[in-house]
């Protein structure tokens, strides 16, 4: 049995659903006859397509009015390659979720099951010192954590973290509005970890994910 890749609606119309992509070239708009129909105003006839080359998956906006963004970049007329937990947004209308059984998962050691935060993309879970974070995250906090979490060590941006958690925003998202953001994410996070602060302050820079040595 092959396992297709499938497209999870984390926000939107149907949300909750799954759809499997199992054309070469799937379709995503406004019109009734995409693989994919998104019903309304904000998507365009054609807004989107994904299509499969040598196994490999790629999306590319086709030219739509209001955008298509991966993982809150806003996609400009080159196609980018999906990867597993890749987040698409259509206008600020729809958020889906690129799962492919295909991929490897991350198998992380032991030691950072115990004692360290590590992000569960695809199963939208984030696990702290061996507990599952409960209730989950709001989809904000979770795309926010998600960005830290891939760049450990590394400083991020007040300005990626508006465009990748805010990404129809249109520039009008304030350093307030992020500072509160960290800090309810934060609090979160001391629920099961108190001993350990995961996310520091580079002052005048941005903000940096630190793992528990």
């Amino acid at each position: 049995m092959v396992n297709l890749p499938r497209l999870h609606i984390v926000r939107g119309p149907d949300e909750g659903r799954v759809i499997e992509i199992s054309s070469p070239r799937f379709v995503i708009g406004r019109a009734a006859e995409n693989d994919l129909h998104v019903p309304s105003e904000k998507i365009s006839r054609q807004h989107a397509e994904i299509v499969c080359e040598a196994e490999r998956y790629f999306l590319a906006d086709l030219a739509s009015l209001n955008g298509t963004f991966l993982n809150g970049e806003r996609l400009a007329t080159d196609r980018r390659r999906l990867n597993n937990g890749d987040e698409i947004q259509l206008a600020s209308v729809m958020l889906l979720r690129f799962q492919d059984p295909a991929t490897t998962q991350m198998d992380f050691p032991s030691p950072l099951r115990s004692l360290g935060l590590w992000v569960d993309i695809p199963r939208y879970e984030v696990h702290v010192q061996n507990k599952t974070l409960d209730p989950p995250l709001s989809a904000q906090l979770f795309s926010l954590l998600s960005l830290l979490f891939e760049h450990p060590g590394e400083v991020v941006t007040k300005d990626q973290i508006a465009g990748h958690v805010w990404p129809d925003a249109m520039g009008g998202v304030t350093d307030q509005m992020i500072d509160t953001l960290v800090a309810r994410l934060r609090r979160r996070l001391a629920e099961v970890a108190q001993d350990h602060e995961y996310i520091v302050t580079i002052r005048g820079r941005g903000f940096k994910f630190v793992q528990k040595a």
